[in-house]
């Protein structure tokens, strides 16, 4: 009866837009969504302090920030979640690890585009600008909501998704990478 949101990873407000997240949260309760909120991750003291009040001045009343969690307890929040949400201000902040769990469980997500480029993220994790307002986020979670993926569909793109992005594979690929380095390496200064 509820909808789970759930961010994964470090929290922060000037980078993860955080507080764009509660935002969002508060429009979709507005709009009549009842909501629950987890901010699965650490924040610094004032972070969380401010978050916190922010969250209970926007009327959220079931909103947690969990600090670290195992890694058992990390998955019974992917398990759970019912939309990941994953934002940053910039793609040139490094690939988002969290988002690559949601898409290998198959959560339906939002993210920036960024992120959902540099992880190769299947159809169900939806892209978002780099700059957004809580209302876009809200608006494509509420999309998400009314045009869902079917769960065979999505089944079958977490699969190809977890196939495209083996360690095997990546170890293959990388191999060969050393061994083209190898050969061009051994070749230099022979005519």
């Amino acid at each position: 009866d509820r909808i789970h949101l759930t961010s994964l990873g470090f929290i922060d407000i000037r980078t993860k837009m955080s507080d764009v997240v509660i935002e969002t949260a508060a429009w979709l309760q507005q709009w009549g969504h009842p909501v629950s909120l987890h901010l699965a991750g650490s924040a610094s003291a004032d972070e969380e302090a401010a978050l916190l009040t922010q969250a209970q001045n926007a009327g959220l009343t079931d909103f947690e920030i969990t600090g670290f969690l195992s890694e058992d307890s990390f998955r019974d929040y992917l398990l759970a979640t019912d939309i990941g949400i994953q934002l940053r201000i910039s793609s040139l902040l490094g690939v988002s690890g969290p988002l690559g769990d949601l898409a290998g469980y198959g959560v339906t997500s939002v993210a920036s585009s960024g992120l959902v480029r540099d992880v190769d993220a299947p159809e169900f994790v939806h892209s978002l600008p780099e700059y957004v307002s809580p209302v876009m986020v809200a608006q494509r979670i509420e999309q998400c909501l009314h045009e869902p993926v079917s769960d065979s569909g999505r089944e079958r793109m977490r699969v190809d998704y977890l196939k495209a992005h083996s360690p095997q594979l990546y170890a293959a690929q990388f191999l060969e990478v050393l061994r083209a380095e190898v050969g061009r390496t051994a070749n230099v200064g022979v005519k």
